[in-house]
Parts: structure tokens; sequence; C-alpha cells
């Protein structure tokens, strides 16, 4: 009988040692409160205590006491599966969140399991201002993927970009298509790990350090987005949303799905008018910035931006009069892989300038880089097009210099420069 328990033993020492808990896909994420940051991970096994470990000072997970002005902070997590489908997902989406932080400080941390003692490497962030008149500025792209080649498709040339300035940066703003997980061959429906996992891998050096914000774009619908969801957690009001508002540096930031329905009267419609109405009411003079994956304004000659395109006509039906009724300052965009601007603009007339703009102003930039390449022929320019239409890679950066100034511009892969700018004044319309 005893060797038999023994036999035993060993198999649930086996069992237990063989149990995966190394954390990957690490990222940050901002929160509906601005002193707490979420993180967020992946394990290939499930564990029972998922943990974010931080402080201020350095340190490692084994030390059992903290120093009394630089204290460890434990705070638990939660963990859920990817969807179950042999042959296509496994793997387990943790989260956890660091509370109460300072401002203007750095935190170091590491995730892990804490009664496993697994953990990842140390990472550090530092925190902003939480004030609402503080300054900021955002790095902003959209339509990013892995496994291009070269400068038009490789995402490494504008994270390479990013991580060079990334002390100038608060977060990160991806405009939908994340990874393009759903291009190669059958993985349409139900995407490929492989690619998406390896995305999240590279992304990591950048995501680490400051919060990496998303929106779902067409791209990312596999699996009904429960992927999507369940790798970036983003402050939804409910777990299954994907839209989502916050507050930072006096702005409210909006990210709705183009990906969903959004007719007058669906569910999302109906969140986003009351949300946009909501802050209107109680800032009148706020900066209101609203984005999603498919851009409003756009005059590649890509089949969204044509002006007989069905589904563009809708979207622009359905959504464009809630820019106009609640003051929206700045939309934000991909899908079309360029770079572009416009003027103010409303119904294809121009309203104003941007001194005095008398409508929203429409930025698309779906100029990540990725697998597909970008877009390289053109429209003749609208009316309400300005300033530069670029299709080489590159980001934005957008940053807020005070309640009524934000300045734009555009870093090109190629030349590792600025090569358009501009500055708006809030405007009231």
């Amino acid at each position: 009988m005893n060797k038999y328990i023994g036999a035993l033993f060993i198999i649930l020492i086996s069992v237990c040692v063989a149990v995966d808990l190394t954390p990957y896909g690490i990222k940050l994420a901002l929160t509906k409160e601005p002193q707490n940051i979420k993180v967020t991970w992946l394990t290939n096994d499930k564990g029972d205590t998922p943990t974010v470990l931080y402080s201020r000072a350095s340190f490692t997970p084994d030390e059992s006491s903290s120093n009394e002005f630089y204290p460890i902070h434990s705070n638990a997590g939660a963990v859920e599966s990817f969807p179950s489908l042999v042959g296509y997902w496994n793997g387990n989406a943790n989260q956890a969140v660091m509370a109460n932080l300072t401002a203007y400080t750095t935190y170091f941390y590491y995730v892990g399991d804490r009664e496993a003692n697994q953990w990842s490497q140390m990472f550090n962030f530092s925190t902003r201002g939480f004030g609402r008149s503080d300054y900021a500025s955002i790095a902003v792209y959209g339509d990013m993927g892995h496994g291009g080649v070269g400068i038009d498709r490789d995402e490494n040339y504008t994270l390479s970009h990013i991580m060079e300035r990334q002390g100038y940066f608060d977060f990160v703003l991806h405009l939908g298509d994340i990874a393009y997980a759903d291009i190669t061959k059958g993985s349409h429906i139900f995407g490929n790990q492989t690619v998406w996992d390896e995305f999240l891998g590279v992304i990591q050096p950048v995501a680490t350090i400051l919060p990496y914000m998303v929106c779902p774009g067409n791209h990312d619908v596999f699996f009904n987005l429960d992927v999507y969801r369940k790798t970036f957690y983003m402050p939804t009001d409910k777990e299954d949303d994907s839209w989502y508002s916050f507050d930072y540096a006096g702005a409210h930031f909006v990210g709705f799905s183009s990906e969903h329905d959004y007719i007058p009267l669906s569910t999302q419609y109906n969140w986003l008018e009351n949300n946009l109405k909501h802050y209107r009411e109680k800032n009148p003079n706020g900066w209101l910035i609203v984005y999603s994956h498919r851009p409003f304004y756009c005059s590649s000659k890509y089949q969204w931006c044509e002006d007989f395109d069905v589904f563009k006509l809708m979207f622009v039906s359905s959504l464009e009069k809630l820019l106009m009724k609640y003051n929206v300052d700045i939309y934000l965009a991909g899908h079309s892989h360029t770079y572009e601007r416009t003027l103010p603009v409303y119904d294809n007339k121009v309203l104003g300038t941007f001194q005095n703009p008398k409508a929203t102003v429409h930025i698309t930039i779906g100029s990540g880089g990725n697998k597909e390449g970008p877009t390289y022929n053109w429209l003749e320019a609208p009316e309400w097009s300005n300033g530069l239409r670029s299709s080489h890679t590159g980001f934005g950066k957008f940053t807020i210099l005070n309640s009524t100034t934000i300045q734009w511009d555009f870093v090109d892969n190629y030349s590792d420069s600025i090569v358009d700018s501009f500055v708006v004044t809030k405007g009231y319309f």
C-alpha cells in the first residue's frame, strides 16, 4: 500500500510542477479611477491566485516584509479562460488592479500567481498628474499587425520610434485591427493564436510602461470578439461591452465599436448618446474626444472611403449627428491604411477653422504597419481635406496643451520625424 501512496504522491508533485503559470502578454490599461491602473496578462494554465505586487521601490517577489517608506502592495486579481475549441485557442486571461497610486511617481511591479510562486520579471511605470487640467500626450495609431516585412508592413518601426519617446507619452491608443490574427489561411473565423501571442510579445515593452488602450476593428471580430475582450480589459460599464469611456487630463475619451450595431435605438447607440449627453451637460467647456476603428471622412482609394459604400453611408447617417449635437472636438479612426486629416467638417461641409471650429476635426491614422500594407492611391482631395495625405507608416502625437489648445503631430516612420502638424482651439457648436 505504501508504495502506491508514494507513487501517487510523485504523480501529484509532477502534475503540480507541470502547471505553467508563466505570465506573458503583459500590459497596462487605464481605469475609470485615475489613481488606479489595471494590469492584465496571459498564462497557459489557470492559477488560483493571480496577483500583482507593486511598490515605489525596486524589490523581489520573495521579500517577506516591506520598507516602511516603500511598502509592497499585493492585490489579488481574477482569471478566466479563452474560448475552448480544440485545435484553436487555449490559455487564460488574468487581471488585477494597482490601486490608490500617487501622482508623479514611479512604481515597480510583478504579475504572477501567489500560491504557485511564479512571477514575471520586474517592470516599472510612472504615473502622471490626476488633476483636470494637466498636460498630456498620447501615441495614436490604428491597423498595426504582426508578421509583415519592411517598413510598410512591420510594426516594429512604429513601436521602436514610440519607445524612443516613451517618456513623452501618457498612454497609447490603438484604433482597432490588432495583430491581424485572422488573415492567415483558415483563421478568418477563429483567428490564429500564434500570431496573436507573438504580437502581444512585440508590444509588451511599450505596454508594460504605458497604458495600452484599444477599440475593436474588423480584424478583431473572430470568436465573436471574445479573445479581444479577454486580452484587452478596457473600462467598460458591462463586462461584455466593447465600448467605454474615461477621463484624462481634463478631457473625456469615448471609444466605441464600429463592428457592432450602431444604428439609432441599438444598445450601443443609446449608450453612446447617453454618455456624450451626460458629459456635455456637466462639462460644457471640456475636451470631448471620440474614437473607433472606422472613419467618417477619408479620401484614399479604399472601398470604405468611396462615396458609394453602403456600409459607410449607414455608419455616417447613424452617428455623425451625435458628433455635432454634443460638440465632439476630435474624432480618431483607422481602417484606411493611410494618414490624413480634415478641417472642421459636418455633412461634407467645412464649418469654421482650426482657430474657431464649428464642427468636429477628423483624423484617420491607420498607419501602424501591418501585413496587408498601405493604401497607396488617393481620390481627388475633397474640400474638407487639409494638410498631408500619406501612405507612409507612422503614428500620431496627440497633445493636450491646456483646456483650450490641442496639438497634433504625425511622425513618419521613414524619416522618424514630424512631417505634419496642426493646432486646434476649443470650439463651440
